[in-house]
């Protein structure tokens, strides 16, 4: 054999004769590995202790040192249901208005959380995860 590499098929197609578009992972093409992952967990109050000042957003930053723009996966349990979901997020309900998103630039990921209470002035606390991929693939 005189090609090496990795391919994984996908259930019911042999890995041996199977087309690349029947493989999972295929060592052929870029795929994505993570570099930093992490989880936490933010605070948004919902009073305004001045109009100019409100806390209803917060924004974490972190440094990943990989000198290009990395693909960032966010996932966050905004409604405290202890289920996670995907990233970006933003929903206005009859009560609420929430928003979580994840951008980056060459130095730094920032997750973004927002959550207004129409109804009551309790701080809410957002579970969040995040996974920072380091191989820029084919990206210029």
């Amino acid at each position: 054999m005189g090609n090496y590499g990795l391919r994984i098929s996908s259930a019911g197609n042999d890995v041996k004769t199977c087309s690349d578009l029947n493989t999972t992972i295929n060592s052929k093409y870029a795929n994505l590995k993570g570099a930093l992952s992490g989880e936490g967990s933010v605070v948004i109050a919902q009073t305004v202790p001045s109009p100019d000042t409100p806390e209803w957003t917060k924004i974490i930053t972190i440094a990943h040192g990989l000198g290009h723009i990395p693909m960032v996966n966010l996932q966050a349990d905004v409604y405290n249901l202890g289920g996670y979901f995907q990233a970006p997020i933003f929903e206005n309900g009859a009560a609420y208005e929430t928003y979580a998103l994840a951008r980056a630039d060459a130095t730094n990921v920032y997750l973004e959380f927002y959550y207004l209470d129409y109804f009551s002035e309790d701080p809410i606390t957002i579970n969040y995860k995040y996974f920072i991929y380091i191989d820029k693939g084919n990206l210029n």
